[in-house]
């Protein structure tokens, strides 16, 4: 048996799963889209502090790159160092001089960029003025010979980029790096013509991490990986060696970097970062890596607050669910209470129905309360109805008393006739009582045909001494016609009608024939009579209700054969006059002929075509 389960509880399933999809779907499209949003703004924000910061990086690069360019035009560094040879006191001098040049135009302009930093000035072999300088390897600030270092590779290659500003790497200190440019001085030839020869190489060294803390001391995120790469894809700098070899793999596959690359995501283990890459002044990279899970951090109170908002809209959701399905379940909740009291107490005319409202509700009350006004009618009507069977019945009870009295008063007046040699007297009592038994014998069941004629004899017998035998009766039945069935008492009035209104005005000796035949699934009965009778048509009128005897029983008769044939048989059967040809006419009845032995009850229309 299936779980009852009550309409408020699945209008509040049906609600709630609603909202509850309303607010997932609308939740999670709605943190998607902030979180793209959010995403996209600090992806912007990164970018335009990134465009900033490259710029810096380009104004120290440049500020590097011109402070180094500056010492060609200086004169007083080219005389002294491409000077003759001088005294002691004359040569720490010059050098206290070049000192001072370099400090112009190097320490001034770098001074607000970098905080520290290494000058140092290696001086060409060649000239006079090396021979009364150190030679050394190592970089620190003043002016050195360069015997040491012409065979050290950034050495050779700053001379083979002539001129033009080199950045390497400390080998040593990672995190250093050095700028070097090779410095001329013009010479003229013996052919006079114009050339430039070596004067020395600048050499200036730095810590990365001075630019780096600057980019970091701006409006960046707390955690940003910073990379910087060479022309080649090579890391130059980075503090984390497993972002800065992805980086670099990740740059090489796409050979070099544009002027700017944004929001592109790369997986270091299993952390996921976004990166923005910059072009520098020389040809280096800045790249700069923020760990998405950064961004999701940031994210945290957006979805606290779609959660919790998510959460309130749950719960007043699910409040209003309750709400709305009490008010759409309460009434209906209370008619199926009335429709079980309905059904657990014998007196409907004791149930009471709130007012309803002008929904569909409201119809089912209307159509409910409808129902039960009319079930309390035929309640009244089915009691009636019994009472008066009740008392139909005990009528009858009553009324058989005279019958059977009557039977036994008509016994003796036959008995008495019969002694007394009145033959015939003693013919219509025998028959008067075999027709009195017939007609209240079991008047609701079919008879068979051959019982109907049998007492149509029995009337015509009573007739005929009556008439002193003015007409004579023929009998034309198929044998199959007599065990048909039909109802009892109904050839009796035609027989009538056909003495009365036929044979009655015959001066001479009258003919009633009497026939039974079967034409198809029909049986038809026919009473016919000989001299004057009634208009066939005027006949059918009266039978179809038009033209009724007005104030005339006469006609009654024929009418209630015809209804009462209608009514068991259906509308296809009853009862029509016609013409019969010796200026008489005949009543043909129609029955069916199949009629179940079994169902010898008078059926209501069973046999409607």
């Amino acid at each position: 048996m299936t779980k009852f389960v009550s309409i408020s509880t699945k209008n509040l399933l049906l609600l709630g799963s609603l909202i509850l999809v309303l607010v997932l779907g609308s939740g999670t499209v709605l943190y998607a889209e902030f979180h793209r949003i959010f995403h996209e703004q600090v992806t912007n924000d990164f970018e335009q502090i990134m465009h900033q910061n490259t710029s810096n990086l380009n104004q120290i690069i440049d500020s590097i790159n011109q402070a180094t360019l500056l010492l060609y035009a200086d004169k007083t560094i080219v005389d002294v160092l491409a000077g003759a040879e001088t005294d002691f006191i004359q040569n720490y001098n010059d050098k206290e001089l070049v000192l001072g040049q370099l400090a112009k135009y190097i320490y001034i302009p770098l001074h607000n960029k970098l905080t520290s930093y290494q000058l140092t000035f290696f001086v060409s072999g060649k000239l006079p003025f090396s021979k009364t300088l150190p030679a050394s390897d190592t970089h620190f600030n003043g002016l050195f010979s360069d015997a040491m270092v012409q065979a050290e590779p950034w050495f050779r290659q700053t001379l083979e980029r002539d001129g033009v500003l080199c950045w390497y790497r400390d080998p040593v200190s990672r995190d250093h790096f050095f700028v070097s440019r090779l410095v001329k001085y013009p010479i003229q030839t013996l052919a006079g013509k114009l050339q430039h020869d070596r004067l020395g190489v600048i050499l200036i060294k730095f810590d990365m991490n001075q630019l780096i803390q600057k980019i970091e001391s701006s409006k960046m995120p707390k955690s940003p990986e910073f990379v910087v790469l060479d022309e080649s894809g090579n890391v130059m700098y980075g503090k984390d060696p497993d972002v800065g070899e992805t980086v670099s793999r990740h740059f090489k596959v796409r050979d070099r970097v544009t002027d700017s690359i944004v929001s592109e995501s790369f997986m270091v283990g299993k952390r996921s970062y976004t990166l923005s890459a910059h072009r520098l002044a020389n040809g280096w990279s800045l790249i700069a890596a923020i760990p998405n899970s950064e961004i999701s951090a940031r994210m945290a109170v957006v979805k606290t607050t779609i959660v919790n908002a998510a959460l309130a809209a749950l719960a007043i959701g699910i409040a209003m669910s309750l709400a709305i399905s009490s008010k759409i379940s309460r009434p209906i909740k209370r008619l199926a209470h009335i429709m079980r009291s309905v059904h657990n107490q014998e007196a409907v005319a004791q149930v009471s129905l709130p007012r309803a409202g002008n929904d569909e509700v409201g119809i089912l009350y209307n159509s409910f309360s409808l129902m039960m006004s009319r079930m309390n009618r035929l309640l009244q009507d089915v009691y009636e109805m019994g009472v008066k069977e009740k008392e139909a019945e005990l009528k009858a009870l009553q009324a058989q008393i005279n019958p059977h009295f009557l039977y036994n008063t008509l016994d003796s007046v036959n008995w008495m006739a019969m002694r007394g040699g009145a033959r015939p007297i003693a013919d219509v009592i025998s028959s008067l009582s075999s027709l009195l038994r017939y007609s209240i014998k079991d008047a609701d069941r079919l008879v068979l045909v051959a019982e109907e004629i049998e007492q149509v004899k029995q009337y015509i017998c009573i007739q005929s001494i009556c008439y002193e035998h003015v007409f004579d009766v023929i009998y034309e039945l198929d044998p199959d016609v007599l065990a048909c069935r039909m109802p009892r008492l109904i050839l009796q009035p035609l027989v009538e009608n056909a003495i009365q209104h036929g044979i009655e005005k015959l001066e001479g000796k009258g003919e009633i024939r009497i026939t039974g035949f079967m034409r198809g699934e029909t049986v038809q009965l026919a009473v016919s009579n000989s001299g004057a009778g009634a208009d066939p048509e005027e006949l059918n009128d009266y039978l179809k209700g038009r033209n009724l005897f007005q104030g005339k029983p006469e006609g009654n008769g024929i009418r209630n054969v015809d209804q009462r044939l209608r009514l068991v048989f259906g509308d296809r059967y009853g009862l029509r006059y016609e013409p019969n040809g010796d200026g008489g006419i005949r009543a043909v009845l129609a029955i069916p002929l199949n009629v179940p032995a079994a169902s010898t009850d008078i059926p209501a229309k069973k046999y409607k075509a």
